[in-house]
């Protein structure tokens, strides 16, 4: 194994191991609602709108910022996000993202390829905004799930992905926001270690929330009324009695 290869293992070792990490803090964190359990119903739905940035250099662990030569974007929003709260700083999220590679630009540690790019993701996501209460302004977030790559600039190459994402929400109201986020995708492929499918997305947009609706809150839905049904046979009983009364 040569130096470059052994420091790329090394590398994506410690991003996987990142994400165990996050992902035991986080669980923590929910074994101890007590101390977190604040404004509960943060909202009922999310949605989201904004840009993609796709860092597909073939080295995804290594010039983090080399935005000039490496990320890739449109100028149109490109990116859609539906996020479902249900419990104490958990949802769940789906991201909808397309794109376009620039041929000027690295794409596999090579120059000179375009193509179209489009990428699916459902991740589950936590949210710290309830360390910060009662400030509901800074609303830092992890999320990890899985995706879907397709990439039109590799050969049409398509492929499946673990994500491991980290971001930042800034309230600008209680109902609309800004979005940032740092997503690092790993290919789920045989050799997962060596192999150079992996790549980065950075997005940032707007963001909306939902509040549940008053209908729902209010436990509409469950039965207010209580309807009180008599026995067949008690009716009967009546019946017969009074017959026997007139007579």
């Amino acid at each position: 194994m040569n130096l470059v290869s052994g420091t790329y293992m090394k590398m994506k070792l410690r991003y996987i191991y990142v994400l165990f990490f996050i992902t035991l803090f986080s669980t923590e964190l929910f074994a101890q609602p007590s101390a977190i359990d604040r404004n509960k119903d943060s909202y009922f739905w999310m949605f989201g709108i904004g840009s993609n940035f796709v860092d597909d250099d073939g080295s995804p662990f290594t010039n983090f910022f080399n935005v000039k030569d490496s990320w890739h974007s449109i100028t149109l929003p490109s990116r859609l996000t539906a996020d479902k709260y249900f419990y104490n700083g958990w949802s769940f999220e789906g991201a909808l993202a397309f794109n376009k590679y620039d041929s000027r630009k690295i794409v596999n540690l090579a120059t000179g390829q375009e193509g179209f790019f489009m990428s699916a993701d459902v991740n589950m996501k936590y949210s710290f905004m309830r360390l910060f209460y009662p400030m509901e302004v800074i609303d830092p977030f992890v999320s990890s799930g899985l995706g879907i790559t397709y990439r039109q600039a590799l050969d049409g190459l398509m492929n499946t992905n673990l994500n491991v994402c980290a971001g930042l929400n800034i309230w600008i109201t209680s109902y609309v926001g800004v979005h940032l986020q740092t997503s690092g995708k790993i290919a789920l492929v045989s050799d997962i270690i060596k192999t150079n499918k992996d790549y980065m997305q950075h997005s940032f947009g707007l963001i909306f929330k939902i509040k549940e609706p008053s209908i729902t809150r209010s436990g509409f839905h469950k039965s207010r009324y209580k309807v009180k049904y008599r026995d067949k046979k008690k009716k009967k009983k009546k019946k017969k009695n009074g017959k026997s009364s007139k007579q």
